[in-house]
């Protein structure tokens, strides 16, 4: 294994207990580093299926019936802002 190797599963690995520490499953979600140690903050919301109403659909194949769609897909929009020298124990 070399050194870049290394570092890379390492950062993966921070980046990974960084998501678990503020409740996010996705490892598609961004994470952009700033200057100090402020701590993870999570701004955005969740994507998914939704109604036009806005309640979340948890399973949309029941939904999809044809001729009839009340179905709207929203995109994940979640980045969390951390501070460069903020460390997860």
């Amino acid at each position: 294994m070399s050194w870049l190797n290394l570092g890379t599963r390492l950062d993966n690995q921070i980046d990974a207990a960084l998501r678990r520490a503020c409740g996010v499953s996705n490892n598609q979600v961004l994470i952009v580093r700033i200057a100090g140690d402020s701590s993870p903050v999570v701004t955005g919301s969740r994507g998914g299926h939704f109604t036009k109403g806005g309640a979340r659909i948890d399973h949309p194949s029941a939904y999809s019936r044809r001729g009839w769609n009340n179905m709207v897909y929203e995109c994940d929009t979640r980045v969390i802002t951390v501070g460069a020298g903020f460390r997860v124990n």
